[in-house]
Protein backbone atom coordinates (compact mmCIF):
# COMPACT_ATOMS: atom_id res chain seq x y z
CA UNK A 1 0.00 0.00 0.00
CA UNK A 2 1.30 3.44 -0.84
CA UNK A 3 1.32 6.43 1.48
CA UNK A 4 -1.94 8.08 2.30
CA UNK A 5 -3.63 5.53 4.56
CA UNK A 6 -4.31 6.20 8.22
CA UNK A 7 -5.53 9.06 10.36
CA UNK A 8 -3.49 11.65 8.56
CA UNK A 9 -3.85 9.98 5.16
CA UNK A 10 -5.69 12.84 3.45
CA UNK A 11 -3.08 15.41 4.45
CA UNK A 12 -0.19 13.12 3.54
CA UNK A 13 -1.65 12.34 0.14
CA UNK A 14 -2.22 16.01 -0.63
CA UNK A 15 1.35 16.84 0.34
CA UNK A 16 2.85 13.94 -1.61
CA UNK A 17 0.87 14.82 -4.73
CA UNK A 18 2.08 18.40 -4.49
CA UNK A 19 5.66 17.23 -3.93
CA UNK A 20 5.38 14.86 -6.91
CA UNK A 21 4.16 17.70 -9.13
CA UNK A 22 7.05 19.90 -8.05
CA UNK A 23 9.51 17.08 -8.71
CA UNK A 24 8.00 16.31 -12.12
CA UNK A 25 8.49 19.94 -13.15
CA UNK A 26 12.15 19.76 -12.12
CA UNK A 27 12.66 16.56 -14.08
CA UNK A 28 11.05 18.09 -17.15
CA UNK A 29 13.52 20.94 -16.90
CA UNK A 30 16.37 18.49 -16.40
CA UNK A 31 15.62 16.37 -19.45
CA UNK A 32 15.27 19.53 -21.55
CA UNK A 33 18.94 20.33 -20.95
CA UNK A 34 20.70 20.42 -24.31
CA UNK A 35 23.33 17.82 -23.36
CA UNK A 36 20.72 15.27 -22.27
CA UNK A 37 18.17 16.16 -24.91
CA UNK A 38 20.69 15.94 -27.76
CA UNK A 39 22.94 13.23 -26.34
CA UNK A 40 22.55 11.19 -29.55
CA UNK A 41 24.11 14.07 -31.51
CA UNK A 42 27.34 14.21 -29.50
CA UNK A 43 30.40 12.81 -31.24
CA UNK A 44 32.13 9.88 -29.57
CA UNK A 45 34.89 11.92 -27.92
CA UNK A 46 32.42 14.46 -26.52
CA UNK A 47 30.16 11.73 -25.17
CA UNK A 48 33.06 9.93 -23.51
CA UNK A 49 34.17 13.21 -21.96
CA UNK A 50 30.72 13.57 -20.39
CA UNK A 51 30.84 9.98 -19.09
CA UNK A 52 34.38 10.29 -17.69
CA UNK A 53 33.47 13.44 -15.80
CA UNK A 54 30.15 11.91 -14.69
CA UNK A 55 32.11 9.00 -13.19
CA UNK A 56 33.47 11.38 -10.53
CA UNK A 57 29.93 12.10 -9.37
CA UNK A 58 29.32 8.34 -9.16
CA UNK A 59 32.42 7.94 -7.02
CA UNK A 60 30.77 10.28 -4.49
CA UNK A 61 27.89 7.86 -3.97
CA UNK A 62 29.31 5.98 -0.99
CA UNK A 63 30.51 9.18 0.67
CA UNK A 64 27.11 10.85 0.40
CA UNK A 65 25.27 7.76 1.66
CA UNK A 66 27.69 7.31 4.56
CA UNK A 67 27.08 10.91 5.62
CA UNK A 68 23.37 10.23 5.30
CA UNK A 69 23.68 7.31 7.71
CA UNK A 70 25.50 9.57 10.17
CA UNK A 71 22.77 12.22 9.97
CA UNK A 72 19.58 10.12 9.93
CA UNK A 73 17.66 9.63 13.18
CA UNK A 74 14.99 7.15 12.06
CA UNK A 75 16.35 3.61 12.63
CA UNK A 76 14.26 2.26 9.75
CA UNK A 77 15.73 4.81 7.36
CA UNK A 78 19.25 4.11 8.62
CA UNK A 79 18.83 0.37 8.01
CA UNK A 80 17.50 1.02 4.50
CA UNK A 81 20.38 3.31 3.57
CA UNK A 82 22.89 0.79 4.91
CA UNK A 83 21.26 -1.87 2.74
CA UNK A 84 21.43 0.35 -0.37
CA UNK A 85 25.05 1.20 0.32
CA UNK A 86 26.04 -2.44 0.78
CA UNK A 87 24.53 -3.30 -2.60
CA UNK A 88 27.39 -1.28 -4.09
CA UNK A 89 29.72 -4.07 -2.93
CA UNK A 90 27.53 -7.14 -3.53
CA UNK A 91 29.89 -9.94 -2.47
CA UNK A 92 31.62 -9.86 0.93
CA UNK A 93 34.08 -12.48 -0.33
CA UNK A 94 35.47 -10.01 -2.87
CA UNK A 95 34.78 -12.33 -5.81
CA UNK A 96 32.14 -10.09 -7.42
CA UNK A 97 32.96 -6.67 -8.92
CA UNK A 98 31.62 -3.57 -7.19
CA UNK A 99 29.22 -1.25 -8.98
CA UNK A 100 32.07 1.21 -9.60
CA UNK A 101 34.02 -1.58 -11.30
CA UNK A 102 30.91 -2.31 -13.39
CA UNK A 103 30.90 1.35 -14.41
CA UNK A 104 34.47 1.09 -15.70
CA UNK A 105 33.63 -2.13 -17.53
CA UNK A 106 30.81 -0.34 -19.35
CA UNK A 107 33.09 2.59 -20.20
CA UNK A 108 35.54 0.20 -21.84
CA UNK A 109 32.76 -1.27 -24.00
CA UNK A 110 31.74 2.27 -24.97
CA UNK A 111 35.21 3.02 -26.32
CA UNK A 112 37.12 4.52 -23.42
CA UNK A 113 40.59 3.14 -22.87
CA UNK A 114 41.85 2.11 -19.45
CA UNK A 115 44.43 4.89 -19.69
CA UNK A 116 41.69 7.42 -20.45
CA UNK A 117 39.66 6.30 -17.42
CA UNK A 118 42.62 6.37 -15.05
CA UNK A 119 44.08 9.51 -16.56
CA UNK A 120 40.88 11.56 -16.33
CA UNK A 121 40.77 14.26 -13.67
CA UNK A 122 37.80 16.31 -12.47
CA UNK A 123 37.42 19.55 -14.39
CA UNK A 124 37.17 22.77 -12.38
CA UNK A 125 33.39 22.69 -12.78
CA UNK A 126 33.15 19.04 -11.78
CA UNK A 127 35.35 19.65 -8.75
CA UNK A 128 33.16 22.56 -7.72
CA UNK A 129 30.01 20.48 -8.07
CA UNK A 130 31.57 17.70 -5.99
CA UNK A 131 32.57 20.15 -3.28
CA UNK A 132 29.14 21.78 -3.19
CA UNK A 133 27.39 18.40 -3.17
CA UNK A 134 29.44 17.38 -0.16
CA UNK A 135 28.61 20.67 1.58
CA UNK A 136 24.91 20.27 0.82
CA UNK A 137 24.85 16.78 2.32
CA UNK A 138 26.86 17.79 5.39
CA UNK A 139 24.48 20.70 6.03
CA UNK A 140 21.50 18.36 5.64
CA UNK A 141 22.98 15.81 8.04
CA UNK A 142 23.43 18.54 10.65
CA UNK A 143 19.72 19.43 10.70
CA UNK A 144 17.33 18.21 13.38
CA UNK A 145 15.12 16.10 11.12
CA UNK A 146 15.56 13.61 8.28
CA UNK A 147 13.75 15.45 5.47
CA UNK A 148 16.74 17.05 3.73
CA UNK A 149 18.92 13.93 4.05
CA UNK A 150 16.28 11.60 2.64
CA UNK A 151 15.47 14.06 -0.13
CA UNK A 152 19.11 14.22 -1.23
CA UNK A 153 19.58 10.45 -1.08
CA UNK A 154 16.43 9.80 -3.08
CA UNK A 155 16.71 12.61 -5.64
CA UNK A 156 20.50 12.93 -6.01
CA UNK A 157 21.38 9.26 -5.61
CA UNK A 158 18.44 7.52 -7.27
CA UNK A 159 15.92 9.57 -9.27
CA UNK A 160 18.27 11.84 -11.23
CA UNK A 161 20.64 8.93 -11.83
CA UNK A 162 17.86 6.87 -13.41
CA UNK A 163 16.81 9.79 -15.60
CA UNK A 164 20.39 10.49 -16.73
CA UNK A 165 21.19 6.90 -17.53
CA UNK A 166 17.92 6.52 -19.37
CA UNK A 167 18.91 9.41 -21.62
CA UNK A 168 22.41 7.97 -22.02
CA UNK A 169 21.00 4.57 -22.92
CA UNK A 170 19.42 5.99 -26.08
CA UNK A 171 22.99 6.53 -27.23
CA UNK A 172 24.56 3.45 -25.64
CA UNK A 173 22.18 0.65 -26.59
CA UNK A 174 23.40 0.23 -30.17
CA UNK A 175 27.03 0.16 -29.02
CA UNK A 176 26.40 -2.65 -26.56
CA UNK A 177 24.33 -4.56 -29.11
CA UNK A 178 27.05 -4.26 -31.75
CA UNK A 179 29.67 -5.42 -29.22
CA UNK A 180 27.54 -8.37 -28.13
CA UNK A 181 27.90 -7.09 -24.58
CA UNK A 182 25.49 -6.55 -21.70
CA UNK A 183 25.57 -3.32 -19.73
CA UNK A 184 26.59 -4.03 -16.15
CA UNK A 185 26.12 -0.51 -14.82
CA UNK A 186 24.19 2.10 -16.84
CA UNK A 187 21.19 0.03 -17.93
CA UNK A 188 20.66 -1.77 -14.59
CA UNK A 189 20.88 1.51 -12.66
CA UNK A 190 18.43 3.14 -15.04
CA UNK A 191 15.91 0.51 -13.97
CA UNK A 192 16.51 -0.14 -10.28
CA UNK A 193 17.04 3.55 -9.46
CA UNK A 194 13.82 4.48 -11.30
CA UNK A 195 11.56 7.17 -9.92
CA UNK A 196 8.58 6.06 -7.91
CA UNK A 197 6.31 9.02 -7.05
CA UNK A 198 5.96 9.76 -3.35
CA UNK A 199 2.21 9.23 -3.55
CA UNK A 200 2.87 5.59 -4.54
CA UNK A 201 5.95 5.01 -2.40
CA UNK A 202 6.03 1.90 -0.28
CA UNK A 203 8.46 0.15 2.02
CA UNK A 204 7.84 -2.94 -0.12
CA UNK A 205 8.79 -1.20 -3.36
CA UNK A 206 11.21 -2.80 -5.81
CA UNK A 207 13.04 0.52 -6.28
CA UNK A 208 15.33 2.42 -3.97
CA UNK A 209 13.46 5.65 -4.70
CA UNK A 210 10.20 4.01 -3.67
CA UNK A 211 11.55 2.73 -0.36
CA UNK A 212 13.33 5.99 0.46
CA UNK A 213 10.20 7.82 -0.62
CA UNK A 214 8.11 5.84 1.86
CA UNK A 215 10.35 7.06 4.69
CA UNK A 216 10.26 10.59 3.34
CA UNK A 217 6.52 10.84 2.71
CA UNK A 218 5.74 10.16 6.37
CA UNK A 219 7.69 13.30 7.31
CA UNK A 220 6.02 15.75 4.92
CA UNK A 221 3.16 16.80 7.24
CA UNK A 222 5.64 18.27 9.75
CA UNK A 223 5.99 22.05 9.81
CA UNK A 224 8.30 23.22 7.04
CA UNK A 225 8.97 19.70 5.74
CA UNK A 226 7.29 20.11 2.35
CA UNK A 227 9.09 23.41 1.76
CA UNK A 228 12.38 21.79 2.78
CA UNK A 229 11.75 18.96 0.31
CA UNK A 230 11.12 21.34 -2.60
CA UNK A 231 14.03 23.61 -1.67
CA UNK A 232 16.44 20.70 -1.34
CA UNK A 233 15.43 19.10 -4.64
CA UNK A 234 15.91 22.46 -6.35
CA UNK A 235 19.42 22.75 -4.93
CA UNK A 236 20.27 19.22 -6.03
CA UNK A 237 19.02 19.96 -9.54
CA UNK A 238 20.97 23.22 -9.64
CA UNK A 239 24.16 21.29 -8.98
CA UNK A 240 23.43 18.67 -11.62
CA UNK A 241 22.55 21.32 -14.23
CA UNK A 242 25.76 23.13 -13.40
CA UNK A 243 27.64 19.92 -14.08
CA UNK A 244 26.08 19.54 -17.54
CA UNK A 245 26.40 23.21 -18.42
CA UNK A 246 30.17 22.74 -18.72
CA UNK A 247 29.60 20.65 -21.86
CA UNK A 248 27.53 23.27 -23.68
CA UNK A 249 28.99 24.66 -26.87
CA UNK A 250 29.93 28.34 -26.80
CA UNK A 251 27.10 28.98 -29.24
CA UNK A 252 24.66 27.44 -26.76
CA UNK A 253 25.91 29.72 -24.00
CA UNK A 254 25.75 32.82 -26.15
CA UNK A 255 22.20 32.10 -27.26
CA UNK A 256 21.08 31.31 -23.74
CA UNK A 257 20.56 27.59 -24.35
CA UNK A 258 19.95 25.95 -21.00
CA UNK A 259 22.65 28.09 -19.40
CA UNK A 260 20.49 30.88 -18.01
CA UNK A 261 22.17 33.53 -15.90
CA UNK A 262 20.78 31.68 -12.89
CA UNK A 263 22.44 28.42 -13.96
CA UNK A 264 25.67 30.08 -15.05
CA UNK A 265 25.96 31.78 -11.64
CA UNK A 266 25.67 28.46 -9.83
CA UNK A 267 21.97 28.31 -8.99
CA UNK A 268 20.26 29.09 -5.70
CA UNK A 269 23.39 28.93 -3.48
CA UNK A 270 25.08 31.55 -5.66
CA UNK A 271 22.19 33.98 -5.36
CA UNK A 272 21.95 33.48 -1.61
CA UNK A 273 25.65 34.30 -1.39
CA UNK A 274 25.10 37.36 -3.62
CA UNK A 275 22.16 38.62 -1.55
CA UNK A 276 24.07 38.06 1.69
CA UNK A 277 27.14 39.91 0.41
CA UNK A 278 25.02 42.72 -1.01
CA UNK A 279 23.16 43.21 2.27
CA UNK A 280 26.47 43.39 4.15
CA UNK A 281 27.78 45.96 1.66
CA UNK A 282 24.67 48.10 2.05
CA UNK A 283 24.86 47.96 5.84
CA UNK A 284 28.47 49.14 5.62
CA UNK A 285 27.56 52.08 3.37
CA UNK A 286 27.00 55.29 5.41
CA UNK A 287 23.98 56.33 3.31
CA UNK A 288 22.39 52.95 2.63
CA UNK A 289 22.81 51.79 6.22
CA UNK A 290 19.63 53.51 7.48
CA UNK A 291 17.09 51.93 5.11
CA UNK A 292 18.82 48.54 5.34
CA UNK A 293 18.98 48.48 9.15
CA UNK A 294 15.37 49.62 9.63
CA UNK A 295 13.70 47.47 12.34
CA UNK A 296 10.56 47.08 10.22
CA UNK A 297 12.37 44.95 7.62
CA UNK A 298 11.35 41.37 6.91
CA UNK A 299 13.34 38.95 9.11
CA UNK A 300 14.11 36.83 6.03
CA UNK A 301 14.88 39.76 3.75
CA UNK A 302 18.15 38.31 2.48
CA UNK A 303 16.68 34.89 1.70
CA UNK A 304 13.68 36.43 -0.06
CA UNK A 305 15.90 38.75 -2.08
CA UNK A 306 17.99 35.76 -3.18
CA UNK A 307 14.86 33.92 -4.34
CA UNK A 308 13.64 37.05 -6.17
CA UNK A 309 16.93 37.61 -8.01
CA UNK A 310 17.14 33.90 -8.84
CA UNK A 311 13.71 34.01 -10.49
CA UNK A 312 14.57 37.17 -12.42
CA UNK A 313 17.76 35.55 -13.74
CA UNK A 314 15.97 32.49 -15.11
CA UNK A 315 15.60 30.34 -12.01
CA UNK A 316 12.47 28.76 -10.55
CA UNK A 317 9.44 31.01 -10.02
CA UNK A 318 9.51 30.50 -6.26
CA UNK A 319 9.19 34.19 -5.41
CA UNK A 320 6.09 34.86 -7.47
CA UNK A 321 4.61 31.47 -6.52
CA UNK A 322 4.78 31.91 -2.75
CA UNK A 323 6.31 35.22 -1.66
CA UNK A 324 4.94 38.11 -3.69
CA UNK A 325 4.68 39.77 -7.08
CA UNK A 326 6.42 42.56 -8.97
CA UNK A 327 3.91 45.29 -8.15
CA UNK A 328 4.41 44.51 -4.45
CA UNK A 329 8.17 44.79 -4.85
CA UNK A 330 7.81 48.21 -6.48
CA UNK A 331 5.35 49.40 -3.82
CA UNK A 332 7.84 48.54 -1.07
CA UNK A 333 10.23 51.10 -2.56
CA UNK A 334 7.75 53.67 -3.90
CA UNK A 335 6.91 57.14 -2.63
CA UNK A 336 10.16 57.81 -0.76
CA UNK A 337 10.84 61.15 -2.44
CA UNK A 338 14.26 62.30 -3.56
CA UNK A 339 16.64 59.33 -3.39
CA UNK A 340 19.78 61.40 -4.07
CA UNK A 341 22.59 59.01 -5.02
CA UNK A 342 21.19 55.95 -3.21
CA UNK A 343 20.54 54.23 -6.53
CA UNK A 344 24.16 54.56 -7.62
CA UNK A 345 25.37 53.43 -4.21
CA UNK A 346 23.07 50.40 -4.39
CA UNK A 347 24.43 49.54 -7.85
CA UNK A 348 28.04 49.83 -6.71
CA UNK A 349 27.32 47.56 -3.73
CA UNK A 350 25.74 45.03 -6.08
CA UNK A 351 28.76 44.99 -8.40
CA UNK A 352 31.12 44.58 -5.44
CA UNK A 353 28.94 41.88 -3.89
CA UNK A 354 29.34 39.75 -7.02
CA UNK A 355 33.07 39.67 -6.24
CA UNK A 356 32.46 39.02 -2.54
CA UNK A 357 30.17 36.10 -3.39
CA UNK A 358 32.76 34.72 -5.84
CA UNK A 359 30.32 34.64 -8.74
CA UNK A 360 31.85 33.76 -12.13
CA UNK A 361 34.13 36.54 -13.37
CA UNK A 362 33.11 35.97 -17.00
CA UNK A 363 32.85 39.50 -18.54
CA UNK A 364 29.60 38.80 -20.41
CA UNK A 365 28.01 37.42 -17.25
CA UNK A 366 29.10 40.36 -15.11
CA UNK A 367 27.93 42.81 -17.76
CA UNK A 368 24.51 41.15 -17.79
CA UNK A 369 24.26 41.39 -13.99
CA UNK A 370 25.28 45.06 -14.03
CA UNK A 371 22.83 45.86 -16.81
CA UNK A 372 20.01 44.22 -14.88
CA UNK A 373 20.70 46.16 -11.70
CA UNK A 374 21.02 49.42 -13.63
CA UNK A 375 17.60 48.74 -15.17
CA UNK A 376 16.10 47.65 -11.82
CA UNK A 377 17.34 50.77 -10.02
CA UNK A 378 15.88 53.01 -12.71
CA UNK A 379 12.60 51.09 -12.57
CA UNK A 380 12.35 51.63 -8.81
CA UNK A 381 13.37 55.30 -9.01
CA UNK A 382 10.57 55.94 -11.49
CA UNK A 383 8.17 55.47 -8.55
CA UNK A 384 10.15 57.49 -6.00
CA UNK A 385 7.92 60.66 -6.11
CA UNK A 386 5.73 60.77 -3.01
CA UNK A 387 2.55 60.76 -5.07
CA UNK A 388 3.64 57.88 -7.32
CA UNK A 389 1.15 55.07 -7.92
CA UNK A 390 2.38 51.58 -8.77
CA UNK A 391 0.03 49.85 -11.22
CA UNK A 392 -1.35 46.46 -10.33
CA UNK A 393 -0.24 43.40 -12.24
CA UNK A 394 3.29 44.52 -13.12
CA UNK A 395 5.07 41.71 -14.98
CA UNK A 396 7.80 39.83 -13.15
CA UNK A 397 10.99 40.69 -15.04
CA UNK A 398 13.05 37.93 -16.59
CA UNK A 399 16.58 38.92 -17.47
CA UNK A 400 18.85 37.11 -19.91
CA UNK A 401 22.25 37.50 -21.48
CA UNK A 402 20.87 40.12 -23.88
CA UNK A 403 18.76 42.04 -21.37
CA UNK A 404 15.10 42.17 -20.45
CA UNK A 405 13.11 39.25 -21.85
CA UNK A 406 9.69 39.95 -20.28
Amino acid sequence: MGVGAGADGTDVRHLTLRADASEAALLERFTAHIVLRDVALLDEDAFLDVLLQRRFLSLMFAVVYDIGIDGLMDPTAVALVREILREEYPDPSGATPSHREDLVADLLVLGASRDAVLGARPSAVTAGVLQDTLALMLDAAATEDDVAVLTILRFWGEVLVSVEYGEFWRRMEDVFTAAGATSRFYHPHHHHDGREPLALASAASDTHSGRLGACLAKLLPADGAAACFERTEQRVLDLRLRFYDQFLDQDDNESGGQATLYEFAGGAPAFLALATAHHARCLADPELNHPFSHPGGHPEHVERLAVYWAEVMGGPADYSRSMGEQSGVLRMHAGNGDMSDLGERFLRCFDAAADDAELPADPAFRAALHAYMRWAVEDVLAYSPQDATVPAGAAMPRWGWDGLQT
